[in-house]
């Protein structure tokens, strides 16, 4: 009779999980460093670059390490137009464009914690960087906690840890990808696209040190496929705390 109390009770428990759109998270993991790639399949110097960031989060580093990719737009007219472009992104890019001095912009560019960039698919640049930074704690703390689901909404509460930064970016994020390229410098080829940014809010932090933070849900992609991503940044774009979250 205990048993049938507790298979009962267990059933209810989860029942009321799901009605209010509790999603399971796995431990979050507060990172050293922001590896953010700017990226186009339409760019055919990007696969290289693609591949070399799926390296690195899979490598025994990845606990310490955020990838991030933002596909950018302005290839899409020229032959093929990238699923997950936006122009958010190539905007942002532009940010650090200016912050660098740079005459233009380009594809695959990886930029460092916000402080310096190299071409995406060197790989002894990006070895060299990380070697020096990777074991230099970042100064600001952020937790996630309370992960929610709702028919076209993901929310999430965060807390950051009061010190001096302005920006807080908030990024859902596709952990891999696979299309299947027609038109275009890469016609013909299947693209193994990671951390792929789907949805961001940034927020000027002020004094809002606490809150929730909303996303659109993307029902074609299953929970487990998904992570949340948070980061702080100076004023001149430098990056002082970032966490990741993956759902299940």
């Amino acid at each position: 009779m205990a048993m049938l109390v507790y298979f009962y009770m267990k059933k209810i428990i989860c029942i009321l999980f799901v009605a209010a759109g509790f999603v399971h998270t796995n431990a979050q993991e507060q990172a050293n460093v922001v590896l953010e790639l700017f990226t186009s399949q339409g760019c055919s110097s990007c696969p290289r670059a693609d591949q070399l960031l799926k390296k690195i989060a899979e490598s025994d580093q990845s606990d310490r390490i955020i990838t991030l990719a933002y596909h950018v737009d302005y290839w899409d007219r020229l032959g093929w137009k990238d699923p997950f472009s936006k122009q958010e992104h190539t905007e942002y890019q532009y940010k650090y464009g200016k912050k660098f001095r740079g005459n233009s912009i380009y594809t695959p560019q990886l930029v460092i914690n916000g402080d310096q960039h190299i071409v995406g698919s060197d790989v002894a640049a990006l070895h060299a960087s990380l070697n020096k930074i990777n074991t230099i704690p970042l100064p600001l703390e952020i937790k996630l906690t309370n992960v929610q689901k709702e028919t076209e909404k993901i929310s999430v509460d965060y807390k950051v840890k009061h010190g001096v930064q302005t920006l807080v970016s908030f990024a859902l994020v596709l952990k891999e990808n696979l299309t299947s390229v027609k038109r275009g410098e890469n016609r013909n080829r299947v693209l193994t696209n990671t951390h792929i940014v789907l949805d961001k809010k940034v927020i000027s932090i002020g004094n809002h040190y606490s809150g929730t933070i909303s996303f659109d849900t993307y029902p074609k992609y299953d929970f487990e496929d998904l992570e949340i991503v948070a980061y702080t940044q100076n004023n001149k774009l430098s990056v002082t705390g970032a966490t990741k979250l993956a759902l299940f």
